[in-house]
């Protein structure tokens, strides 16, 4: 999902509750950073009215406020899984994020050329 609690471009700003999805026991896991529509819908990018969109970077946090007070502790608590998706092998400062509390790794994707 993306590092929001809404789903952003293009599918709208409908509201992700993942709170109660983990708070329920509905999800072992959880993957931030996911971005749904960028290279699929070309044409949402760049477009008003999001309440944030990862690919534009509009309403986002710092990844590390993310890990650290946003997702991370609320997950550590729950018992579900934090991962982390990354666009190729995480660098050394980027593995200092495991630290934070319910991160356990990352999840590798590559895009088409």
């Amino acid at each position: 999902m993306p590092r929001s609690d809404h789903i952003g471009p293009p599918y709208g700003n409908m509201v992700l509750d993942w709170r109660t999805w983990a708070q329920e026991g509905l999800v072992d896991g959880i993957v931030l950073g996911v971005i749904s529509g960028g290279w699929h819908y070309p044409d949402s990018m760049d477009r008003p009215g999001y309440v944030q969109s990862q690919q534009d970077r509009v309403g986002m946090r710092d990844v590390e406020f993310d890990l650290g007070e946003w997702f991370g502790p609320w997950c550590a608590e729950h018992g579900v899984d934090l991962l982390l998706s990354r666009g190729g092998f995480p660098s050394d400062r980027e593995r200092e994020q495991l630290q934070y509390p319910g991160m356990c790794g990352y999840m590798l994707h590559f895009a088409p050329k």
